[in-house]
């Protein structure tokens, strides 16, 4: 049977089978989607500054569910929230 697909391009987050076993136990659908959408943006851990605006509009959550999930994910260790500007 003949594929289609092309072959994915671009830079790959390295997931290993306990890391992704460990989030499935500790963290809700949102906040693993939050999880790798930030990861997958960020691959090589170099810091990746993203709206969450952007994130939801992207995977399909609203902009209060990224920013509860983000929360979480920092508060469990997951990621490193840096200082975050505020505009009105």
């Amino acid at each position: 049977m003949t594929q289609n697909n092309p072959k994915i391009q671009g830079k790959f987050y390295p997931l290993q089978t306990s890391e992704w076993v460990n989030v499935c136990k500790s963290l809700t659908k949102s906040q693993m989607t939050v999880l790798y959408y930030l990861r997958s943006s960020d691959p090589y851990n170099n810091g990746v500054k993203v709206k969450a605006s952007k994130i939801a509009k992207e995977i399909g959550i609203t902009k209060r569910a990224v920013t509860a999930a983000i929360a979480v994910l920092d508060e469990k260790g997951y990621i490193n929230l840096e200082d975050v500007e505020y505009s009105g």
